[in-house]
């Protein structure tokens, strides 16, 4: 069967107020999986075999974390920003998997900001009153490669 989905995601994230509509899409049959999450995630994958999948996915994550200074008190944050596209294959050994991914990065970058060095409002990647002052340079857009190992629980 499919589904559709919707909702909103609100956090108070180290730069700033976050929101983030959501919209939702899941189906799966026994040869494919389409799992639709946007502006997140996108993956459609056939299965080959019993144990062998491919797919393509497009991954887009905002995450920020506190980096702390000897005395543990926050003194700067990173933003994490992650755009990925490409292609993996998946290998399930008795719900242990091993996944290969490669692809390109587009508009990636690890950002360092002061604390309190906030936005006024971010709305998914568009961010209003945004005058903080970047400590670090960015990464190029380049092709990556991750490999994966981890164990799946089945609950149906």
């Amino acid at each position: 069967g499919s589904n559709f989905k919707a909702g909103i995601y609100i956090n108070k994230d180290l730069f700033g107020p976050f929101v983030v509509p959501i919209l939702g899409y899941y189906s799966k049959t026994d040869q494919k999986e389409i799992n639709f999450l946007f502006p997140s995630l996108i993956d459609v994958n056939y299965n080959l075999n019993n144990a062998l999948k491919a797919g393509i996915r497009f991954n887009g994550t905002v995450k920020s974390y506190a980096l702390n200074n000897s005395n543990r008190t926050v003194d700067n944050y990173l933003v994490k920003t992650e755009n990925q596209l490409g292609g993996y294959i998946d290998y399930n050994y008795k719900n242990v998997h091993l996944n290969l991914f490669g692809g390109y990065s587009a508009g990636s970058s690890y950002r360092i900001f002061a604390e309190n060095d906030e936005v006024d409002l971010a709305v998914s990647i568009l961010k209003f009153g945004d005058d903080r002052t970047q400590l670090n340079s960015d990464l190029e857009d380049g092709f990556i490669f991750k490999a994966t190992i981890y164990y799946r629980v089945k609950t149906n």
